[in-house]
């Protein structure tokens, strides 16, 4: 009999791939039938069942496979929210990201149902998207931009913006494309005296300035409609701010970080937080792999890194710096320029 040959590799990884599809339809589902919601504190299967007026065997089983995944915990056949799920999961929390998990797989993963035709004979038409300011399921997507920025992009950038020795004489700070206006808030909020705008296309900028209202932050807040790759922009900032906007810019950066350059106060800083691409565009994974539908749609607007930092020298900033950030969206790269 032949021996077959030693094998310096396992399985497992490929195996593990397999298996991440399963997890995604699970966290989809339990979202969608509000699973969730009913496990603040451990209870039977069949009282989620109960509760949700679902299928008793199929919901342990659902619940089952939640446990295997660490998003519930399971003792003596009760269920109960992880830490994790409590904080993230859970419809009624602060910083939900039901929002934002459900437009994610449909807009990046469902996209990808058509991966076959669109590798043997290109692309195909896109899904909705932004465009002058109206979507197909805006009120949807405006969830999903703030669950995005209360899930860490603001704490992020209240948290770099604050460590810059800058910050104490900030007085006037813009974030441009700056979405519900939750991060501008955060950045400007634990200053003494700054105050921001919000630069934002026309129906993004209506929520910005409800949600400025609804924090009480009219005295230090204002919103701008315009489109910043074709409109001018307000100058004496001491801050600008940029997060995951830029990638409408790309095929004209220079451009548009000049423009950015001249608002500038002397003295002002410009910072970016954006995605860098390393190995060749193929790391890191949990940046690529999202990317891969809308670059086979002719979208593809990902930053290799080190990108920005030459269109910021090249636009005349000065002590351009750069460094990678984790965030609950993978690293990504921050990049601090000085207008002198």
């Amino acid at each position: 009999m032949n021996r077959s040959p030693e094998l310096k590799v396992g399985f497992g990884m490929i195996n593990e791939i397999i298996l991440q599809p399963i997890r995604s339809i699970l966290l989809r589902t339990s979202l969608e039938i509000g699973v969730f919601d009913v496990l603040s504190d451990f209870t039977s299967s069949i009282d989620v069942s109960k509760r949700l007026g679902t299928h008793h065997d199929n919901t342990r089983y659902l619940l089952d496979g939640l446990a295997s995944c660490d998003l519930v915990e399971k003792n003596n056949q009760m269920y109960r929210n992880t830490e994790m799920s409590r904080l993230y999961l859970v419809s009624e929390s602060a910083n939900y990201m039901g929002s934002y998990i459900q437009l994610y797989q449909r807009s990046l993963i469902d996209a990808l149902d058509d991966l076959t035709e669109m590798v043997q004979k290109g692309s195909i038409p896109s899904p909705p998207k932004v465009v002058d300011g109206s979507y197909d399921e805006f009120e949807e997507y405006v969830k999903a931009l703030a669950s995005a920025a209360k899930g860490g992009t603001a704490r992020i950038a209240a948290r770099i913006v604050s460590q810059q020795p800058e910050f104490p004489t900030m007085r006037r700070m813009l974030d441009i494309g700056g979405g519900p206006g939750i991060i501008a808030m955060a950045i400007v909020d634990p200053h003494p005296f700054m105050k921001g705008v919000i630069f934002e296309q026309p129906a993004m900028a209506e929520v910005a300035r409800k949600n400025i209202s609804d924090f009480g932050m009219e005295d230090r807040m204002e919103v701008i409609s315009g489109n910043f790759l074709t409109d001018p922009l307000e100058e004496s900032f001491d801050l600008i701010w940029t997060s995951f906007c830029l990638y409408f810019a790309k095929h004209h950066l220079d451009e548009t970080i000049k423009k950015i350059f001249e608002a500038l106060e002397p003295g002002g800083i410009f910072i970016s937080l954006h995605e860098g691409l390393n190995e060749e565009g193929t790391k890191p994974e949990i940046l690529v792999l999202p990317n891969i539908a809308m670059n086979m749609n002719g979208h593809d607007t990902a930053f290799e890194s080190g990108e920005i930092v030459e269109a910021m020298r090249r636009s005349g900033f000065s002590d351009v710096r750069s460094r990678p950030e984790d965030s609950p969206f993978g690293e990504v790269e921050v990049v601090i320029g000085k207008k002198e």
